[in-house]
């Protein structure tokens, strides 16, 4: 990755960047620039949120694409209510239909 910071071209991963903006945003504090400092920890927090959604598809790929959670075990057949195709469910607050005789 390439980062087109403030002053010159960092180059690294996300990690290295994110790194580097919290060394970058702690000196600039030290040295009383607090302007600075913000924009340093504006870049840091661009890379953190980088790295998050780099860990989050690197969870996915591990699990074979499925979602995090494993939603799809939470569906009717996990609570033993398994439906046939075709077969009609009816709602708690449905009122039968009546047909004439």
């Amino acid at each position: 990755m390439e980062s087109n910071g403030p002053e010159v071209k960092i180059r690294g991963s996300a990690t290295q960047l994110f790194e580097k903006y919290q060394t970058l945003a702690r000196d600039a504090v030290s040295s009383g620039d607090r302007i600075a400092a913000e924009n340093y920890l504006q870049h840091a927090e661009h890379y953190h949120r980088v790295m998050s959604v780099q860990s989050a598809q690197t969870a996915e790929s591990s699990n074979g694409g499925r979602p995090r959670g494993g939603r799809d075990r939470d569906r009717d057949n996990s609570s033993g209510n398994t439906a046939v195709a075709g077969e009609n469910r009816e709602t708690p607050n449905a009122t039968p239909s009546q047909t004439p005789s």
